[in-house]
């Protein structure tokens, strides 16, 4: 047991992701509900990185943004997407940064990966 202890405190990252996945499998199965929301989209959204500016910021500033700073994204052509049968349009030169994921996190789950098109739907109804 001890050894087990060592390890997850060791390897913390990882055992945070473990329980993330047995809470999350413990609520789907105690969530019976069947859901009637839809969603549609004919298209992925057209996407452009916006940089990073670090010209003049020295070298370790430089280091610091890349490490700290997060990617942000530019639609660049209107993106129509149906939730519950209501189209909905996103227009070009929204702005957003994928999903907000802890850094610490990003390492399992990547903000422009599958929870991209949720992360741009999250940002432009909230804005």
């Amino acid at each position: 047991m001890e050894l087990l202890i060592a390890l997850a405190t060791k390897f913390w990252q990882w055992s945070l992701l473990i329980i993330l996945v047995i809470v999350g499998l413990i609520i789907n199965l105690l969530d019976r509900k069947k859901s009637n929301c839809t969603f549609h989209y004919e298209e992925l959204p057209h996407l452009q990185p916006i940089k990073i500016s670090t010209k003049g910021k020295g070298f370790f500033k430089g280091i610091i943004m890349w490490l700290l700073s997060t990617r942000n994204w530019k639609i660049t052509k209107d993106w129509k997407y149906r939730y519950n049968g209501i189209e909905y349009i996103i227009p070009a030169g929204f702005q957003f940064d994928g999903a907000s994921i802890p850094k610490f996190l990003r390492t399992f789950f990547s903000p422009v990966g599958v929870l991209l098109v949720g992360g741009l739907v999250h940002d432009y109804m909230y804005k």
